[in-house]
């Protein structure tokens, strides 16, 4: 009879190349090993390793209920090492949940336990999952530092896998900085490495990283190869939530495609999946691509499926998600004449973008961050306040100032060197109403340099 430990080892390669249904079979069978055995310490690694193999095929319950198993067993034994690994895993569900809060904590305390342990792969894998939720909310700053703490030290490690990943990562928040150049580079290094290691679970995701850097260059083709390359990997090793992600992914290629019974059938999949495994963040994505299709339609069909995208956002509490959506039902409004809610949901989706870029820190992040993407609220407000009966031209004026300012009130707030500019410049930048833009500005600097 093969062994337990055997098995367990087994199962760890299988993971590996992405074949999780063969893992989990190797790991239950490994678990009833140890449970007649009554080999506690055993039962409590096959838990985890369960946890981490439903984790991977999006099934957050039954992940969440075997690391908590694997959790008071190891601290029954007192094992540091398994009490952070399931502590990380934990965090993970949380993240995936939309709980970013419990996600750092969890994560934080992971991190602790493996520094008292000097596990250094611990450490790495740690700081990438807290980098992982600096990005989900728009630290960008934090997340770049992270994750590139995280590949110095898994290249120290010669981990070929934590390099991938946080070379992915690091891809994907340039991407959301707009810094396409720096996105491509890491995401091909990612890909490079998961070929030559057959990190076949890796590589889906990295595929997907790479389609949503080509789509963001408007090469819809190429990014509908690199998303249906992705999408076969992701289905093949039964990973549900890379799948939900893709399916999404296809939806929005299709309908900048116009290509619109397709782009609905992208979505509705990636919303029934997402339900059925209760993944907040991906429901929400679908329902927000589902109401930009009906937009094209009917604009009337569109909002409820905002509407109910809208609410679930907010359990999230993912501000770059938040604008998307908002700015998108802003638009139904507009094309529906009702444009004192248009005007209310472009300003609250400003408030989300500037939400994140006040969290920059780096100077050429803050300055590039509004892309021509994240203008469009503004812009839209313009529109609102100067083509329509919601005519207020003054107003029109400050935001079209706000709007061009950004740059310069983000540097003044990063050059300026004492603490008596500091202030009026930063009164500046809160200025939630109207903007006091460049006159603002030079009159603060004026009243106290005098």
């Amino acid at each position: 009879m093969t062994q337990p430990a055997e098995l367990i080892r087994e199962a760890m390669a299988a993971a590996a190349k992405g074949e999780f249904h063969i893992a989990k079979s190797k790991l239950e069978q490994s678990l009833a090993i140890y449970r007649r055995a009554k080999d506690t310490l055993g039962e409590a690694l096959c838990l985890t390793q369960l946890g981490n193999v439903f984790v991977s095929r999006g099934d957050l319950t039954r992940a969440c209920n075997h690391y908590q198993r694997a959790l008071k067993l190891y601290r029954a034994l007192h094992d540091q090492s398994g009490e952070a690994k399931c502590l990380g895993g934990l965090g993970v569900v949380d993240q995936e949940r939309g709980r970013y809060v419990e996600a750092r904590t969890c994560h934080r305390n992971a991190h602790e336990l493996y520094s008292s342990l000097n596990d250094r792969r611990g450490m790495a894998n740690q700081i990438g999952n807290l980098a992982n939720i600096a990005r989900i909310v728009g630290d960008f700053d934090e997340a770049v530092e992270k994750y590139q703490q995280a590949l110095n030290l898994h290249s120290e490690l010669n981990d070929s896998q934590g390099m991938a990943r946080d070379l992915g990562n690091l891809a994907d928040v340039f991407r959301l900085l707009g810094d396409m150049p720096r996105a491509r580079d890491c995401q091909v290094r990612a890909i490079e490495i998961d070929r030559i290691n057959q990190h076949s679970h890796l590589l889906s995701s990295d595929l997907g990283t790479l389609g949503l850097i080509a789509e963001n260059e408007d090469h819809l083709e190429e990014a509908q190869s690199w998303y249906s390359e992705a999408l076969d990997l992701f289905r093949m090793t039964g990973d549900k939530i890379g799948e939900i992600r893709t399916l999404t992914n296809l939806g929005n290629v299709a309908r900048k495609r116009f290509e619109f019974d397709q782009a609905q059938g992208y979505y509705q999949a990636a919303v029934e999946l997402s339900h059925s495994i209760k993944h907040t963040r991906g429901e929400v994505l679908a329902l927000a691509g589902l109401g930009l299709v009906y937009q094209q339609r009917d604009p009337t069909h569109s909002l409820p499926y905002q509407h109910l995208a809208i609410r679930l956002a907010k359990q999230l509490g993912d501000s770059e998600i938040n604008w998307r959506v908002l700015g998108g039902r802003g638009d139904t409004h507009r094309l529906l004449g009702k444009f004192s809610a248009a005007y209310r949901d472009y300003i609250k989706a400003i408030q989300q973008i500037e939400i994140v870029r006040s969290g920059l820190r780096a100077e050429p992040q803050r300055i590039g961050f509004v892309s021509a993407e994240r203008q469009a609220p503004y812009m839209m407000i313009i529109k609102l306040l100067t083509h329509t009966q919601f005519y207020h031209a003054r107003e029109a004026w400050e935001m079209c100032e706000r709007a061009r300012s950004r740059a310069f009130l983000d540097l003044l707030l990063i050059r300026t060197s004492t603490d008596r500019i500091k202030p009026s410049a930063q009164r500046v930048l809160q200025k939630s109403g109207t903007a006091m833009g460049f006159r603002g500005v030079r009159r603060c600097l004026a009243s106290e340099s005098s």
